[in-house]
């Protein structure tokens, strides 16, 4: 009985293949293969229905029920490798189709959008690391695996590989003071003992004392105010400073000789600004960032032997915060303290015991410095694609000028004689130009006029088809 049923299903696939009329391979059909067709036996009816060539080596055992309507060649294939673990490849229009372990496939894929590194790490999820290689010069991916594989790469590889959003970062670092300085004591000054022989007598010596008490608070001072836009998710790096070298010295030295070896290494001083933005996918407005800001100057320098190297007074914080695109944001409590104590006396005089306070003066100043950062991530618009410059409205003149500036012609110093050559030149490439546009735009017209022909033909086959399983059907219901 079972041997029947097999036999009745092979009769009834052979009549679809013998009865069907090929088509290219672009073209869409239906296909229908009853549970317990064998995997070799669907292949090749595919293959017959697409106007194919196939070509299959080694063994495929298995069976498959398979119901598509509307599908081509293509993805009726990539069904079937998807879940019988096959390998094919096309050349030279001969689809060759072998188990995974007879034949690999390999490919190349371009990418737009996605870092390289990334993409790799992620390949290195379905396929072996020896099988990814990435070429940094085209941007472009190729792995090496079964055709399942390969196709979950693409699939994968499709929804990562887009454009992602741009945010502007404007920040303004502002250095806010206070300062206070307090005199207190007694200052002496006086002129020279002389003698004026105009008027009988000496003129004395005169004495001065002062105390003074000050307290200033100063305006903010503007730092710096960097402006830079990075994608969504990527660390912007700002610094703004001097890299200053450090020289250390190493010696070493045996019973015949000493050698002596100096290396520089450099330290950044100076204001730094990390951030990174990550733009909310759900409500698109607000934006979470990682900032770290840091802010350091040479206090003083240290010398040990020969070596002379800074010592760097630092002021940063870290912090994650959200906020909305376009507001404003303040980083403040970055403090430092100086305080500094002066002593002003009279030699010998100041010595004296209790007395000697007489002839000092002191002087105390202190300052107080706070860094306040604020911060204005704003989210760049795309419009079909192209992202829209902030900037560029706000200063149209300016952009105006600077195109201007890029656009204008540069002096050549090439002679008359051949400026003229390299004019006629490249007229006659402008005008083979036109030509190929033309041509090109022309034969869009063709086309397009040949896919309305292929859409009445696909309309008529289809038509037909319907025709053919009903004959099929009757047939089937007369035996």
């Amino acid at each position: 009985m079972n041997f029947f049923k097999r036999k009745q299903n092979i009769a009834i696939i052979l009549a679809v293949a013998l009865y069907a009329q090929p088509v290219l391979a672009a073209e869409t059909f239906d296909v229908d293969f009853a549970p317990g067709t064998p995997i070799v036996d669907a292949l090749r009816g595919i293959g017959y229905r697409a106007g194919k060539n196939i070509v299959i080596n080694g063994e495929l055992n298995g069976t498959v029920a398979l119901s598509l309507s509307s599908t081509d060649f293509d993805k009726a294939l990539n069904v079937l490798a998807m879940t019988h673990g096959f390998n094919y490849e096309e050349k030279d229009g001969v689809v060759l189709i072998s188990p995974s372990k007879t034949m690999s496939s390999m490919k190349t894929i371009h990418l737009d959008h996605l870092d390289l590194d990334f993409a790799k790490k992620q390949m290195e999820l379905i396929f072996d690391e020896d099988k990814v290689m990435v070429n940094p010069d085209t941007n472009t991916i190729t792995v090496d695996g079964s055709t399942a594989q390969i196709l979950k790469a693409e699939t994968e590889l499709k929804k990562l590989d887009i454009a992602q959003p741009q945010v502007n970062i404007k920040a303004t670092v502002i250095e806010l003071s206070k300062n206070k300085a307090r005199d207190l004591g007694l200052s002496f000054s006086s002129n020279s003992w002389s003698k004026d022989t105009a008027v009988s007598g000496y003129e004395g010596a005169k004495f001065a004392i002062t105390a003074a008490h000050e307290e200033t608070y100063s305006k903010g001072n503007i730092l710096a105010r960097p402006d830079v836009t990075v994608f969504n998710g990527r660390n912007a790096h700002i610094m703004m400073g001097d890299k200053v070298p450090v020289f250390t010295s190493t010696s070493t030295s045996n019973d015949s000789s000493s050698d002596s070896t100096v290396s520089v290494e450099y330290k950044d001083v100076g204001i730094q600004l990390d951030v990174l933005p990550r733009i909310n996918d759900k409500d698109k407005e607000t934006i979470t960032m990682q900032v770290k800001p840091t802010i350091s100057a040479i206090s003083e320098w240290s010398e040990s032997g020969n070596n002379r190297a800074p010592v760097i007074a630092t002021r940063e914080a870290e912090t994650i915060l959200r906020v909305r695109s376009g507001e404003t944001i303040l980083l403040g409590g970055l403090l430092k303290e100086e305080e500094i104590d002066n002593i002003k006396q009279i030699p010998f005089l100041s010595k004296l015991p209790i007395l000697g306070e007489l002839f000092k003066s002191r002087s105390k100043s202190k300052k107080n410095t706070e860094i306040v950062i604020a911060i204005t991530p704003t989210i760049i618009p795309d419009v079909d694609g192209v992202p829209q410059v902030e900037l560029q409205k706000i200063s149209p003149k300016l952009h105006r000028e600077l195109n201007e500036k890029q656009s204008a012609p540069v002096e050549s110093n090439l002679s008359k004689e051949l400026q003229d050559n390299l004019d006629s030149v490249n007229a006659e490439l402008k005008k083979k130009l036109e030509e190929k546009e033309a041509e090109n735009a022309k034969l869009k017209e063709e086309n397009q006029k040949t896919k309305e022909e292929s859409k009445k033909a696909k309309e008529e086959l289809s038509k037909s088809t319907e025709i053919m399983k009903k004959f099929i059907e009757k047939a089937k219901k007369n035996r």
